[in-house]
């Protein structure tokens, strides 16, 4: 569920950016905003977010990058996956 979501989060985003748009926060602020609304103060479901959300920049996004042509769209995924990955304490995701 958390990956379609992800998944869709980013698709919506490379639909409706244009180029002279582009920033690495607005993607990043994005899938954050879709976690949120999807775990809902549930703090069991944002572990469960935030550990399949990482689990999908790991194994998913690779591919929509990959299958992304324009190198500036490319980068501007890879860096925001980069930077929320680093929001996340793995301890609190583990416990």
């Amino acid at each position: 569920m958390v990956y379609d979501l992800c998944t869709a989060t980013t698709t919506h985003w490379l639909q409706n950016t244009a180029l002279d748009e582009l920033c690495d926060d607005h993607l990043m602020h994005q899938w954050l905003a879709a976690l949120d609304a999807f775990s809902a103060d549930d703090a069991d479901k944002v572990n469960m977010a935030t550990w399949a959300f990482l689990l999908w920049g790991q194994f998913v996004l690779p591919d929509l990058i990959e299958r992304t042509e324009d190198p500036d769209f490319q980068i501007c995924m890879d860096r925001a996956f980069f930077d929320v990955s680093k929001m996340f304490e793995m301890g609190d995701v583990l416990n």
